[in-house]
């Protein structure tokens, strides 16, 4: 299967030729001349089919500039209907004829043919309610976000293109998310500073020589859709709790999670065998 193909597959794209004939209809509101007319006759009679590419391409281009600079100004996935907003400022008559999706579908594609990246799309993780909250939610389908992944191996991106500081990050994503997985899929706030504190990780520490301000560094987890932050109350006290977001749940799926607990548990030799056994029995 090729990219494209793969691309076609998903859920954005599945209603394509719905969403072409609206983008044929936007078409016909920009070129002003009827298409199933032409006017083969007129001196300028292409300009219509240049003049429909060219706002396909500023539409597109929008999408992607859209999701670069939002990427890069804080790495948080960006929900479809911002993305439709934008488009709509851009292009007004964009909102009559609802061609967002198409849009979308056709930035996805270049991101991959121009920079080897996938522009993913996930659905966002509903935070659980309880209550009088619960009682009133109402079902609704979850919203679409997307999240732009480098399509390269991991060791090449490891020797070519990553920072030491990106190592960092992604080990301590791991180590939090491994935490979270081995608690039962959410844990609380206090236990999982405890747990991190066991490695040198405090949460009052905003020096922290390989990880900086540790307390920004996890809510820039939140922000990213690594973990949710959740409000738990027990005993009339306020406490919050973290639990799996979807982009952990996309980029380590859990058998993912289960190795890493499994080779960290067992240790590369004897020696580390006998420190975790010490560990675990509290010596």
């Amino acid at each position: 299967m090729t990219q494209l193909e793969g691309l076609a597959t998903q859920p954005n794209v599945q209603k394509l030729s719905e969403e072409v004939r609206a983008w044929a209809r936007f078409n016909r509101t920009t070129s002003q001349i009827p298409l199933s007319k032409p006017k083969y006759g007129h001196p300028h009679s292409h300009f219509p089919h240049h003049r429909r590419q060219q706002e396909k391409h500023k539409l597109v281009s929008e999408v992607m500039r859209y999701m670069l600079f939002s990427q890069y100004h804080d790495g948080a996935p960006v929900q479809k209907p911002k993305l439709s907003e934008h488009l709509s400022k851009v292009a007004p008559e964009l909102k009559r004829a609802k061609v967002s999706t198409y849009v979308i579908a056709e930035a996805q594609v270049k991101f991959n043919e121009i920079f080897g990246v996938e522009m993913k799309e996930l659905s966002r993780k509903q935070q659980k309610k309880t209550g009088a909250a619960r009682t009133n939610m109402q079902v609704s389908e979850p919203t679409k976000e997307y999240v732009l992944k480098s399509l390269l191996s991991s060791k090449v991106r490891r020797q070519f293109i990553d920072r030491p500081e990106d190592h960092t990050f992604r080990g301590f994503v791991m180590v939090v998310v491994a935490l979270v997985s081995v608690s039962g899929g959410e844990i609380e706030e206090d236990t999982l500073w405890k747990h991190l504190g066991k490695l040198g990780v405090r949460q009052d520490d905003e020096s922290h020589p390989k990880l900086g301000n540790v307390r920004k560094l996890l809510d820039k987890l939140c922000v990213q859709r690594y973990l949710m932050r959740e409000k738990d109350i027990k005993e009339g006290q306020d406490k919050f709790k973290y639990s799996a977001a979807e982009r952990a749940e996309d980029e380590l799926p859990q058998e993912k999670v289960d190795k890493y607990v499994i080779e960290m548990m067992r240790g590369h030799d004897d020696e580390d065998e006998t420190e975790n056994a010490a560990v675990q029995n509290g010596n």
